[in-house]
């Protein structure tokens, strides 16, 4: 398992795992650890929780240089999708479908630069956690600018996304980049399929199609 620390090096580790900022797992009991430092890219385990042993991850098409962990979820068939973004000097962000040992593409933030607006750090979307909305099939996911959702095609990619809402909620700096921390913690949609989010330093919010509402 390779993962990247500092600009200049990698790390191989062999027998033990990374502390994970956060962990997810899946439908098939693989346990999912992942690290994000913050400019410096972020890192990704697997563990085999039936097998009780390591996965040995070789994703083609993720480099953990530009990778920047802030969620992972499922869809109703099953397969993983990871969020990633950070906020360094400008924004940036994408989702991501795992399968077996490749990442693809399926949502690039720099698609929904904002081609008026003449700021020159006008640089698309800083993409945060997701979930998927089962009875809506379609993926939500924070940002920046709120919270934005995308129809989910019967191949896993997504449509072009449309912004749904922005709560009010408070933002803080990043201690290892130059720009804001991301400040939705957690994405999840319930059985009656209301959105709630969970934020750093806001509490938590729900959305029922309709308004929001935070939680005193």
């Amino acid at each position: 398992m390779t993962q990247k620390r500092w600009f200049f090096f990698r790390k191989q580790t062999y027998r033990y795992f990374l502390v994970p900022g956060f962990v997810y797992a899946d439908s098939r009991d693989r346990l999912w650890m992942f690290n994000h430092f913050g400019e410096f890219g972020g890192a990704i385990q697997c563990f085999d929780m039936r097998q009780r042993k390591p996965i040995d991850l070789h994703i083609e098409g993720l480099n953990l240089g530009s990778f920047f962990p802030q969620s992972a979820f499922e869809d109703d068939q099953k397969r993983l999708y990871i969020s990633s973004g950070v906020q360094h000097m400008g924004n940036s962000g994408e989702i991501l479908q795992i399968t077996d040992q490749n990442a693809v593409r399926v949502f690039d933030g720099a698609s929904l630069i904002d081609s008026t607006n003449a700021d020159p750090f006008n640089e698309g979307l800083f993409v945060g956690p997701g979930a998927f909305h089962q009875k809506e099939r379609k993926i939500y996911f924070a940002t920046q600018r709120g919270i934005y959702r995308a129809t989910l095609q019967e191949s896993g990619q997504m449509n072009q996304p449309e912004w749904v809402f922005k709560p009010e909620i408070k933002w803080t700096s990043e201690q290892l980049a130059v720009g804001y921390a991301m400040a939705y913690r957690k994405l999840m949609v319930t059985s009656d399929g209301k959105l709630i989010f969970l934020t750093k330093t806001s509490g938590i919010g729900i959305f029922d199609g309709l308004n929001c509402r935070m939680l005193p």
